[in-house]
């Protein structure tokens, strides 16, 4: 051991500029540190110069070091030409003791956040979180935001019921398309009050049924948000285009006239409320909000099962998943024309407007089907480096 000392004092002296660190014990030395632009001495510019300076960084790197691990750096020794008169020159010098200040207070401040963070790194304060992390909800602010999401939606249900109350815009008929307003009145196929039930309950069967698998709160919160808040945009829109276009529905002739018999001026003898309702043709409200409420429960299982993700692909029966509420839904609009309530215009604007409306609303709440953590919300996300999602913030943001 003493042989290998007496080499390793050899090669620092013969000029290399580099100081090896040799163990007191019997173990095998650890590797040199690595040569930097300041560790390495030019011999023809400015040799003596470039010998502080390298003595500089190794001092200030032994120093340092032993602060963070003062058990594990007893061990080592600094070997050098000249290095234990230049130490002691040094060490007395006022920049020095200034960098050893300063190298303190940084190592208390260090200290003390790991003290706050505890154990597992979690703060001790309520939503203590590391720089390089989301901050989460407080109790306080979820609160808050419960409450406000709650009552928007009630504001949202009060405004679909007045719409619904209010008195559409009267169309001119022209006698050359009365045909279009001939068709026999049929009951629906699918009533008001049955595609309401549907509507709620199914999307909220799903959501139960997920959370009783999976037990988390905070997904079940968001997705009630999510289908609750497209059902209620997509009803105050369609009610303003009904009102606004007025177009009258298929059948509205034996709304207007029960008998048959048309009057001169064209004065409608029928039910005021069937004829008002026989003048909110477009768009279609039965296939708006089947799309809305059949198209969350789509998009929701498609994230939860990673349908469109690069784990759930090539996998035929998460796609039929996807597509078996659309396909209810399609099939609730298409009957609104053969009951003779609607025009294929109207339902097809109104399959559009749902599906828009419900996917706007699930991606406030939810990442994209083709991220890797497509089946959390947002809210879950908080405390998630996009590094460790392997994703990124923007891909997280995107709205294909």
């Amino acid at each position: 051991m003493q042989s290998q000392q007496q080499q390793q004092q050899q090669q620092s002296n013969n000029g290399s500029g580099i100081y090896t660190k040799v163990w007191r014990d019997d173990r095998p030395p650890p590797p040199p540190p690595a040569r930097s632009r300041t560790a390495t001495i030019d011999h023809h510019h400015h040799p003596a110069s470039s010998y502080h300076h390298h003595h500089d960084w190794a001092q200030q790197r032994s120093s340092s070091t032993s602060r963070l691990s003062s058990n594990s750096m007893s061990n080592y020794q600094t070997l050098g030409s000249g290095a234990s008169s230049a130490s002691a020159s040094r060490a007395n010098s006022p920049s020095s003791a200034h960098h050893s200040a300063s190298s303190d207070r940084q190592l208390l401040l260090s200290s003390q956040q790991q003290q706050q963070q505890g154990p597992g790194g979690s703060g001790s304060q309520r939503g203590a979180t590391s720089p390089n992390h989301y901050y989460c909800y407080e109790q306080p602010i979820l609160e808050t935001v419960m409450i406000v999401e709650v009552f928007f939606r009630v504001l949202l249900a009060i405004v679909n019921i007045e719409l619904e109350n209010m008195e559409p815009f009267t169309r001119k008929i022209h006698e050359n398309e009365l045909w279009l307003y001939k068709n026999p009145r049929v009951d629906s196929y699918v009533t008001t009050s049955v595609l309401w039930v549907a509507i709620i309950l199914v999307p909220l069967i799903v959501i139960s049924l997920v959370f009783y698998i999976q037990k988390e709160k905070n997904d079940f919160s968001q997705a009630v948000y999510s289908y609750t808040l497209s059902l209620g945009f997509t009803g105050v829109v369609t009610n303003i285009l009904k009102i606004i276009v007025g177009r009258p529905r298929p059948d509205f002739f034996y709304r207007c006239f029960p008998d048959g018999n048309v009057n001169f001026d064209f004065e409608c003898t029928g039910d005021p409320v069937a004829i008002r309702d026989g003048k909110k043709s477009f768009p279609s409200g039965h296939a708006s909000l089947a799309f809305s409420g059949f198209g969350f429960v789509a998009l929701y299982v498609a994230g939860k099962l990673h349908t469109f993700s690069w784990n759930g692909k090539g996998q035929s029966w998460k796609l039929f998943l996807f597509l078996f509420p659309l396909g209810i839904a399609l099939t609730i609009a298409i009957s609104r024309t053969c009951d003779y309530h609607h025009h294929w215009q109207d339902v097809l604007t109104g399959s559009l407007i749902g599906l828009a409306m419900t996917f706007l609303c699930y991606r406030h709440y939810y990442p994209p089907l083709d991220c890797l953590v497509c089946h959390k919300p947002y809210i879950s996300l908080k405390k998630i480096e996009p590094k460790e999602m392997k994703t990124t913030r923007i891909e997280l943001s995107r709205w294909t």
